[in-house]
């Protein structure tokens, strides 16, 4: 199974898409990059970004909800507001996790 489809779309920036149809960014500077936001956490992401950069990678979630940070277990570097980190925990339980990914594929 595909977990992520990319896509560059310009010299410094890639798209990420995974299974549940989550868009999220990598952008590569000159000394290192940022992951921003890593989807639903289907799929070894750490290797997709390693396929795409040999820059070292910095991941910023943008909120702690199912679809955009699930991913952050592959990455050395996490930033995530503090306000978000009761999101983060509750949105890290299997079964909400689960029926994101069920309620993606249906609708999908």
């Amino acid at each position: 199974m595909t977990f992520f489809r990319s896509e560059r779309i310009s010299e410094r920036i890639t798209c990420i898409t995974d299974v549940a149809g989550t868009h999220f960014f990598l952008v590569e500077g000159d000394s290192s990059a940022a992951l921003i936001d890593t989807g639903s956490g289907c799929g070894d992401l750490g290797d997709l970004i390693t396929s795409l950069t040999a820059l070292p990678v910095k991941c910023i979630l943008t909120h702690g909800h199912v679809d955009h940070a699930m991913g952050s277990g592959c990455f050395e570097q996490v930033w995530l507001h503090e306000n978000d980190r009761e999101l983060y925990a509750a949105h890290s339980q299997a079964q909400v996790r689960l029926g994101y990914i069920r309620g993606s594929a249906q609708s999908g």
